[in-house]
């Protein structure tokens, strides 16, 4: 739970006179006194015997707690044509009186407070009122009644569906993210993959359910459109590493070109390619840095032999009956020499 802003009321004295009270408008003598120790003054008087009503007005402090369990920002989806957060708890707002220390007082909306919810607009100051959700940055609002008064206001949050990202049919993009643990919208068709191996010319994938955060990984399209997927924050974590030489970035940067110390790979949707010359990489992707290669390319196999997945590194699919070598190359005609090939996504041996 997150405290945020505290709002300090005041407590009030209102003093009312009844009917003929103070009707002799004489002021009662005050005696001004020293302490002889602390040499601070004291002023007293003597309240004169009237028919006095004293009304006491209490003003509490409150302070506002917001719960949402990945970083600031809330995963909703759309249902019936509205969003609503994927968990409704997290957008109930905690109203609490914290003036006792050791047992704090939950308020109740209406009668200790009203609540409003506000969408920010283009600007930092910009803030409306809204019954609804949507895509933005949303605060809550919090006006005290009954006992209390004054405004203040919860943290800042962030509602949005996820990080979407664009495959095309048949093949691979590389992700990374620094803040979040993702994971794939709930049937979506893609598989998530990450670098578990590197060998001379070749890359071992391994299949995932979710990426932890700071894991760079690969998002596969096994259809024949290229298609877009939501990549959903998660709280799952994974027992799983990928290969050091498998690297990310959150933003954008510059792959350095390779030199005889350490060579660089850029992804191109089926393979790792040689980076020859510095080459300007986008937010979110990853690439490999292996020392003291020589392969032009490196290409892609996997640990659980899947069918599916080798297929893409067969190329398109009007092309699946070609035959195609281990490091993704199509050949000119049907091979002889012994050895793995790859045809309609599956492995053919050559004796």
């Amino acid at each position: 739970m997150k405290q945020f802003k505290k709002l300090t009321l005041t407590l009030a004295l209102l003093i009312t006179a009844a009917a003929g009270a103070w009707a002799d408008e004489t002021n009662p003598e005050v005696t001004i006194t020293q302490d002889a120790t602390t040499k601070q003054y004291e002023a007293s008087f003597q309240m004169p015997q009237y028919d006095v009503t004293a009304t006491y007005t209490i003003k509490r402090d409150m302070t506002v707690d917001v719960d949402a369990t990945i970083d600031d920002r809330i995963r909703i989806q759309m249902v019936n044509n509205a969003f609503q957060a994927v968990d409704a708890t997290q957008m109930n707002p905690v109203v609490k009186d914290n003036l006792e220390t050791n047992s704090p007082v939950t308020l109740t909306e209406t009668t200790d407070y009203t609540l409003t919810l506000q969408k920010q607009g283009d600007t930092e100051d910009d803030w409306t009122d809204v019954t609804a959700l949507s895509v933005g940055t949303f605060r809550y609002k919090i006006t005290g009644a009954g006992n209390y008064s004054g405004v203040c206001y919860s943290e800042e949050f962030e509602l949005f569906q996820g990080y979407e990202v664009e495959v095309a049919a048949q093949e691979f993009i590389t992700y990374y993210s620094a803040n979040d643990n993702l994971t794939l919208e709930e049937n979506s068709g893609a598989k998530l993959y990450t670098i578990t191996g590197i060998g001379e010319s070749k890359a071992t994938a391994t299949e995932i359910p979710s990426a932890n955060k700071e894991m760079p990984f690969l998002v596969y399209n096994p259809t024949e459109e290229t298609k877009t997927f939501l990549l959903i924050p998660t709280d799952a974590e994974i027992n799983q590493t990928c290969a050091d030489e498998f690297k990310g970035t959150a933003t954008a940067t510059t792959i350095a070109a390779s030199t005889d110390a350490q060579t660089n790979y850029a992804f191109n949707g089926k393979q790792f390619v040689r980076v020859r010359t510095a080459l300007p990489v986008a937010a979110n992707k990853a690439w490999l840095e292996v020392p003291t290669s020589t392969a032009r390319s490196i290409a892609l196999v996997f640990a659980d032999d899947d069918a599916t997945a080798i297929s893409a590194v067969s190329g398109s699919p009007a092309d699946k009956a070609a035959v195609y070598d281990l490091n993704g190359r199509k050949l000119d005609k049907k091979p002889t020499r012994k050895g793995v090939y790859i045809q309609n996504g599956k492995k053919v041996v050559v004796k």
